[in-house]
């Protein structure tokens, strides 16, 4: 669309400007015709001399020529008209004129009569007679003044829109108008437009005084509720501030009485939020807070042993898959067995306890003593996620018993997986489990009326692959439990596994509306 197209239809529009001082002329010309008509037929009559009367003072003239109507009584003494003697009527009289009243029955019988009279009077003395007897003492700016502040009234609400709408016009005069793409909104023109009434983003730390004592932040971008479950991605390099956008989160998320899970490997966020009276969990072997925990119990089926497997040894592209598939058959098995933590990492570091468990198995044949360097390479991947699980507390060690079986049917406390750096990669492969147990239970427990929760991964990047990932992003929308992906920045989106599957999968989302949000696809992240 060319620009002289855009102003060719410019002129066929009003001004906003010109029409609001046309709607406060009109309001002040309706206002001041509904308080005429409220006045007596003695008002309308006496107005055109009462008027001529202020104009003639205005002039410094002192007299005119005036031709009233007066009483006249018995006695020959004229009176001027009172409304207590009128009734509505028309009255003829000797000179042609018509009266819009005529004299009551009792006046009539009094006496009294109508009698024409001109001569010069004192336009002074006009207009201070006829303002006390028949205006209540009002002066013509006393009458005009309630009509002028109803213009007024109606000139500052019209300015109050016409204005943002003149100042829009003669923006798309000089620059065009906008047909398509991405538009550069204010907040509350984002949260009015999007009707935004879910989680929220402060767009300015400090909030004013107003703000404050009403317990509000008017610079909050916020995201409608129904959209939360299309996901959030946030990438900031560290000391960037992403921390400054997740905590809010959490904040409201705790506000709203809903539930969180939250990867927390930097310990930012548990110390502020972990709260033992709502029955929040620290899942960490090394934490005193972590209660017991059994694979064993996450497998409620012989057919989920595999999915719990997978868990614990996802695809890589690296490694031989037999060396990926063997490992996670023979764990899976072992799981149906319904072993203690303790037991089963006894069976993974002793060759001839598993040797004993296999035998007369399809499952033997991937240990077969003759082959040597494949025994020790499966061996070596079982001894891995074994030395993961030394660390599982005892029954006797806790009180409590935990399972995301069990979690997910009741939704009770948050749930915090934290680490330190210098045990996050043995920990790894156990953190990894159960985000991805969370993920799968969660999603098969969605119904109608279920609270929503919150996965809160921070530094995704710092875990291996979850299978479930990708399955949360898809389907957690039909679930309603939102997931926040945070990165450091984009080196971590080329170089890690779980990372470019979060991201070939949030591009697809946004490709398909889950992101037409903000009117933004991060294409560029994910090439």
């Amino acid at each position: 669309m060319s620009r002289n197209h855009n102003r060719s239809g410019w002129h066929r529009m009003p001004n906003p400007f010109l029409l609001s001082f046309f709607l406060a002329a009109a309001a002040i010309v309706a206002s001041a015709y509904i308080r005429f008509e409220q006045w007596t037929p003695l008002q309308h009559y006496m107005f055109r001399h009462y008027l001529w009367a202020n104009a003639m003072n205005g002039l410094n003239v002192q007299q005119s020529n005036y031709r009233f109507v007066f009483e006249l009584a018995p006695d020959k003494k004229l009176l001027w008209l009172g409304e207590q003697d009128l009734a509505p009527a028309q009255t003829h009289l000797p000179d042609g004129k018509i009266l819009p009243f005529g004299l009551t029955e009792e006046a009539f019988r009094r006496g009294l009569r109508f009698r024409p009279l001109g001569a010069k009077w004192s336009n002074r003395t006009v207009e201070q007679e006829l303002r006390q007897r028949y205006y209540q003492g009002q002066t013509l700016g006393d009458m005009i003044a309630p009509s002028l502040w109803w213009g007024l009234a109606t000139l500052l609400a019209c300015l109050s829109t016409t204005i943002p709408i003149s100042l829009r016009q003669a923006r798309e005069r000089r620059e065009g108008r906008r047909l398509k793409g991405p538009e550069l909104v204010t907040t509350a023109q984002f949260n009015r437009r999007m009707k935004s009434d879910g989680i929220g983003f402060p767009t300015r730390i400090r909030r004013t005084f107003g703000e404050w004592l009403l317990g509000r932040n008017g610079h909050m971008l916020r995201i409608p509720r129904n959209r939360e479950n299309h996901h959030f991605l946030i990438i900031g390099d560290t000391g960037t501030g992403k921390g400054r956008l997740q905590e809010p989160m959490l904040e409201q998320v705790e506000v709203r009485g809903e539930c969180a899970i939250v990867y927390d490997p930097a310990l930012e966020y548990t110390p502020a939020f972990f709260d033992q009276s709502r029955g929040d969990i620290v899942l960490n072997p090394l934490d005193l807070r972590m209660p017991y925990w059994s694979p064993a119990d996450e497998v409620q089926h012989e057919a989920e042993a595999l999915t719990v497997a997978t868990s614990l040894f996802p695809d890589t592209q690296r490694e031989n898959p037999f060396f990926v598939e063997g490992p996670r058959k023979i764990f899976a098995y072992l799981l149906t067995l319904k072993p203690t933590p303790e037991e089963l990492v006894w069976w993974l570091c002793h060759e001839q306890e598993l040797d004993r468990r296999l035998k007369g198995t399809e499952l033997a044949a991937l240990i077969y003593p003759g082959a040597s360097s494949q025994r020790a390479g499966i061996l070596a991947s079982l001894n891995m996620v074994a030395d993961s699980m030394k660390l599982l507390p005892k029954r006797g060690d806790t009180e409590r018993r935990w399972s995301a079986v069990e979690w997910a049917k009741q939704r009770q406390g948050w749930i915090f997986l934290t680490s330190t750096p210098e045990v996050r990669k043995r920990l790894l492969p156990l953190t990894s489990l159960w985000l991805d147990l969370l993920i799968l239970r969660l999603m098969n427990q969605a119904r109608p009326g279920v609270q929503p929760v919150w996965f809160m991964l921070d530094e995704l990047a710092s875990l291996q692959k979850l299978p479930q990932l990708h399955t949360a992003l898809t389907e957690n929308r039909k679930s309603n439990n939102p997931v926040v992906i945070g990165f450091q920045g984009r080196s971590q989106l080329d170089n890690d596994v779980t990372a470019k599957s979060a991201c070939r999968l949030i591009r697809s989302l946004a490709d398909s509306g889950g992101h037409s949000l903000l009117n933004y696809r991060p294409s560029w992240l994910c090439q």
